[in-house]
């Protein structure tokens, strides 16, 4: 299984962001600020943070109205540590309460088949 923190290929973060590659690869294009690790042959590889900056600039573009001048725009007079930070998935308090209720409970069923 991988890591959560594992770098995610763009098949990946196209399934999570519900955005089409060819669309993520323009956006690669448009904003210089989207840059992800690319091994050989071209294959590119997000990190989360990386994702989080694709996620916001969704945000801005088809939830705020935003045209590509205006996220260019946005991008360049905001910090980018805060855009990132603006594009993390929210989840409610009281669901975080119930996945970790469960991450222990499976923890001790692992226990027990150790």
């Amino acid at each position: 299984m991988k890591s959560s923190e594992a770098y995610k290929t763009i098949g990946e973060v196209s399934k999570m962001i519900q955005t089409p590659q060819h669309i993520l690869r323009f956006w690669e294009d448009s904003f210089s600020q989207i840059n992800p690790l690319k091994r050989k042959g071209g294959r590119r590889l997000y990190s989360d943070s990386d994702i989080d900056l694709l996620r916001r600039i969704k945000q801005l573009l088809y939830e705020e109205g935003y045209s590509i001048k205006g996220v260019k725009n946005y991008l360049s007079k905001n910090k980018i540590k805060d855009i990132k930070s603006e594009g993390k998935l929210k989840v409610p308090e009281e669901v975080s309460k119930k996945l970790e209720e469960m991450k222990q409970a499976l923890i001790k069923i692992k226990k027990l088949y150790e």
